[in-house]
């Protein structure tokens, strides 16, 4: 995809094998719910291969939003004229950024030869762990990627359980800690 397109309800972007498809989904079949996500081609959203949504925390009315790239090489979601969401990112030269749908599941933004953005590293806590995907903290930054639940399988906003790793100490009080795998010292996992 390049400057200038856009995606509404009803098209997608296939990475080169065909594996992963990114577009305007609902779990509901209605367009009024409605989100842009990745799932596994040749499977619909519907039976739980979405594994990357932009707009986890705010559904669409699919029929009223685009996703868009624009000159100065941000990518954003629209609802008519309102953003709902947005990379924040932007390009060194006009109309030279690039969106690619990688054989990974990865969606990447990049200009030239940079990476601007890409799904792996944003923290959306989609609830899906594809390999690359980043996972874990970092303290330099202050931040951190984890996955989290959907509510329920028809409602992808986060909901009752997060699989994350911690920093330590771990808390002596276990309150909400389900199962704790083990302590992890600042290393690859």
């Amino acid at each position: 995809m390049t400057p200038h397109n856009s995606l509404i309800n009803g098209e997608t972007l296939t990475s080169t094998g065909d594996l992963f498809q990114l577009g305007f989904f609902s779990l509901d079949n209605s367009s009024a719910k409605g989100y842009i996500g990745i799932w596994y081609c040749n499977h619909t959203p519907q039976e739980g291969t979405v594994v990357w949504i932009a707009n986890r925390n705010k559904s669409v009315n699919t029929s009223m939003a685009s996703f868009n790239l624009t000159s100065d090489g941000n990518l954003v979601l629209f609802e008519e004229d309102k953003i709902v969401w947005s990379t924040g990112t932007r390009s060194t030269e006009l109309n030279s950024a690039r969106l690619q749908l990688l054989e990974s599941g990865n969606l990447v933004l990049n200009d030239s030869n940079y990476i601007l953005w890409q799904s792996f590293e944003h923290k959306n806590e989609s609830g899906m762990y594809l390999v690359g995907m980043k996972f874990g903290f970092d303290n330099r930054a202050n931040t951190s990627w984890q996955l989290v639940s959907w509510k329920n399988p028809m409602d992808p906003s986060p909901g009752d359980y997060i699989m994350m790793i911690r920093a330590l100490p771990i808390p002596d009080d276990d309150e909400g800690i389900l199962h704790i795998l083990s302590r992890w010292h600042m290393e690859r996992i």
